[in-house]
């Protein structure tokens, strides 16, 4: 029985051993070396960068919309008065369209009316 003990207790160890190098050596291999990488990282080269922004923008739009689903939130919870809740929401939607506008604007390449404005006052 000692010998049966022995064997199972060796081939338990080996299995954890293999299981925690599985699980654990992703996290130390080097992307770089990784097969099939080679066409990702051309890829991402070849890419454009996105502009600073652009990126603000996308930052801009995500917290308008995060604070018009909480402000939703606070007013079901009965947390915000309703003319308190549909000013906010008013102000919070229009402050969107104006940031998803600018985002569109600048996808397309076209200035925005500040743009424009600060071109023509350099202009002058």
């Amino acid at each position: 029985m000692d010998t049966i003990a022995a064997v199972s207790l060796w081939v338990n160890l080996i299995v954890v051993l293999v299981t925690t190098w599985l699980l654990v050596s992703p996290f130390f291999s080097d992307p770089e070396r990784a097969e099939g990488n080679d066409s990702a990282s051309e890829a991402e080269k070849s890419r454009p960068a996105i502009a600073p922004e652009l990126i603000a923008l996308a930052r801009k739009r995500e917290m308008l919309l995060n604070t018009l689903a909480e402000l939703e939130h606070d007013y079901l919870a009965g947390k915000v008065a309703r003319d308190y809740y549909l000013e906010v929401k008013a102000d919070l939607e229009q402050k969107t369209i104006e940031c998803l506008s600018e985002i569109d604007q600048f996808s397309r390449g076209v200035p925005d009316v500040s743009t424009r404005r600060k071109k023509r006052l350099q202009a002058v």
